[in-house]
């Protein structure tokens, strides 16, 4: 095995009982995620092999697990600064535990969202523990996990997969890397659709974890924020909450109220009451999000840009549109800067700035964002990846919008093939495509379809959401005014009261 504890050669009445009991008592502070205590116990270990008994191999290894224990009290720099330091000890002494700390240092420039620095850093270390095989092959398989996270950050998932694919292999049956390959590799599921598929590597990964930890531990959070998020795009409010909460309260607990890992939770739990259509509770969520991420991340982190798209998209659904543009420009403005110019976030970002600028009815602005959206993700995720169908139907609604129909039937066609094949026929992202593709045909003059798709939408929306649900009310909306186009202005009163009945319901939810 290449990455090894350090063992003294020398006999053990000599060893330096003080650091190894100061060791022990951080790493079972560690493992309860007692980090202040972790801490305070690693500090009197490096006093001990830097003053008492020095032995520069020892305190690499001790400023190793106290760089760990910064990064997770969110202290970025005492991190870096740490993590160097034991760095450039262990190359200086050519040491087999230098690919350790190598790896804890491309965690750290991923922290920073210097995803091309830390993507060289691994690919150097993968190909050192290849040279190593098969005694590096846990070591490996930690290496390619972390590598292929470096490419799914971007939406560069065709790059991802085969590296976790071949981290798996390598990892089982039961190894320290699996869980957290399980879990890469369930997010990639997820984005093709392959529901099954993704919660069963989660319900592995949180087993194990559960399993090596404790039900309580921070390493189980992950595992349970993927199963929350994917209980959302089943529409399983109920289960998702249970689970988000769930990871919320072992993160208060262990990092305190004002930490990322918490606003993690928080924007999930923001998502989960957006599509419950509890706008107001979103937003308070997102807000305490954007407040942490911004606080300890900096304002151009990744993170940050992806709080201000979410909050961004919501303030669309609330109608507050210029808020929504400005915050949608600040997203892409951080994401183009700190990513990659064609990667999924990208695509995210202007997406979210096109559907800003369509609503505003500022179509040429909108279609020039949403043609660039469309095209990356594209080249990302081929013909039949979901986030493909999102960006497909925006541009869609927006060559409605200039009266361009046949474009549009095709744009919303295609969207919906997608949507109808990853999530069947009575999902309500469903509803979105088939709502598109009414209004298009009602504004086209084709009425009849029109009407059929609109119901269709309704059904849909209600069966899933509940009748007062805010978008069961936008599809009533749009319904209504093909009723007025059509002559049939007592249904469209009908439609339109009921709209402002459940508006007014969700007043402050």
């Amino acid at each position: 095995m290449l990455v090894v504890l350090f063992l003294c050669a020398l006999p053990a009445a000599a060893q330096v009982a003080p650091w190894e009991d100061a060791m022990a008592a951080a790493s079972a502070a560690w493992r309860a995620g007692r980090f202040a205590d972790a801490e305070r116990a690693l500090l009197i270990a490096e006093r001990e092999v830097t003053t008492v008994t020095p032995n520069e191999i020892r305190r690499a290894e001790t400023l190793e697990m106290l760089a760990r224990v910064y990064r997770a009290q969110s202290r970025g720099v005492d991190a870096r600064r740490t993590a160097f330091e034991s760095f450039r000890i262990l190359h200086r002494l050519n040491h087999p535990r230098l690919v350790s700390v190598a790896l804890l240092l491309a965690d750290l420039m991923g922290d920073d969202a210097l995803y091309e620095d830390a993507r060289k850093l691994l690919t150097e270390v993968v190909q050192l523990l290849e040279r190593a095989l098969p005694s590096s092959r846990f070591e490996l398989a930690g290496a390619l996990e972390r590598l292929a996270r470096t490419y799914g950050v971007q939406g560069r998932n065709a790059d991802a997969e085969p590296l976790l694919t071949r981290a798996l292999a390598l990892a089982e049956p039961k190894s320290p890397p699996l869980a957290g390959i399980l879990e890469s590799l369930a997010i990639i599921y997820r984005g093709q659709d392959r529901e099954a598929d993704a919660e069963a590597l989660l319900r592995r990964a949180l087993a194990a974890r559960e399993a090596d930890f404790g039900v309580d531990h921070p390493a189980t959070v992950r595992s349970l924020t993927l199963l929350g998020g994917l209980a959302l795009d089943r529409v399983q409010f109920g289960e998702a909450e249970t689970l988000h909460r769930r990871a919320l309260a072992i993160r208060e607990k262990v990092y305190g109220p004002d930490h990322p890992e918490v606003a993690v939770s928080l924007s999930a739990l923001g998502a989960l009451e957006r599509d419950r259509g509890h706008f107001a509770a979103a937003e308070r969520l997102y807000r305490r999000a954007l407040d942490i991420r911004e606080q300890k991340l900096g304002p151009e982190h990744p993170e940050v840009a992806s709080t201000m798209q979410s909050l961004s998209g919501l303030r669309l659904h609330q109608r507050q549109y210029l808020e929504a543009e400005a915050l949608a420009q600040g997203a892409l403005a951080i994401r183009e800067k700190k990513l990659e110019p064609e990667s999924d976030a990208v695509a995210a970002a202007l997406n979210v700035l096109a559907n800003a600028y369509l609503r505003q009815k500022r179509y040429a602005e909108a279609e020039s964002l949403s043609a660039r959206a469309v095209t990356i993700r594209e080249k990302l995720g081929g013909a039949d990846h979901r986030a493909l169908a999102a960006s497909l139907d925006t541009h869609a609604e927006i060559l409605t919008g200039q009266g361009r129909y046949a474009e549009a039937e095709a744009y919303g066609k295609r969207a919906l093939a997608i949507v109808e094949r990853g999530r069947g026929p009575s999902h309500p992202r469903r509803a979105v495509m088939l709502t598109t593709l009414a209004t298009n045909y009602r504004d086209w003059g084709r009425h009849a379809e029109a009407e059929a798709l609109y119901e269709r939408a309704l059904d849909i929306r209600q069966r899933a959401l509940g009748a007062e649900h805010p978008l069961v009310a936008d599809t009533l909306e749009a319904q209504a005014v093909l009723l007025r186009k059509t002559g049939r202005e007592s249904e469209a009163a009908a439609g339109e009261a009921r709209v402002r009945a459940i508006r007014a319901a969700l007043e402050g939810k």
